[in-house]
């Protein structure tokens, strides 16, 4: 009986894999991890303002609202700022694209 073959690993680390178009499915991964990946930079470096907001709170005690006026802008401006584009706004819209379709069929009857 023949023995299947064994994998091989130097043919396919050498294999290139095709680039470009929407339907490149690893330039989409690599995009969405980029993306993925300054959202969770944009979310820790907001924890970290958080924190130290925190912190000067407790330090300056009743002088906080002069003392820790930077902390407090940079943590507002960073709040403001959508982590994620898309999110809720982009699902409300294709939400209402899709009640829109089912009024037209519906009203295509």
């Amino acid at each position: 009986s023949r023995m299947p073959k064994a994998f091989d690993s130097i043919g396919a680390a050498n294999y290139d894999f095709p680039v470009g178009g929407e339907n490149d499915v690893l330039a989409n991964a690599n995009m969405r991890e980029k993306k993925t990946k300054e959202a969770w930079l944009k979310i820790m470096h907001t924890r970290h303002l958080r924190h130290l907001l925190r912190e000067c709170y407790r330090r300056e005690g009743v002088n906080h609202v002069e003392n820790c006026k930077d902390f407090a802008q940079a943590y507002f401006e960073a709040i403001q700022q959508p982590t994620f584009t898309g999110g809720s706004a982009a699902l409300n819209a294709r939400a209402e694209n899709r009640k829109k379709g089912q009024l037209e069929s519906e009203h295509d009857h």
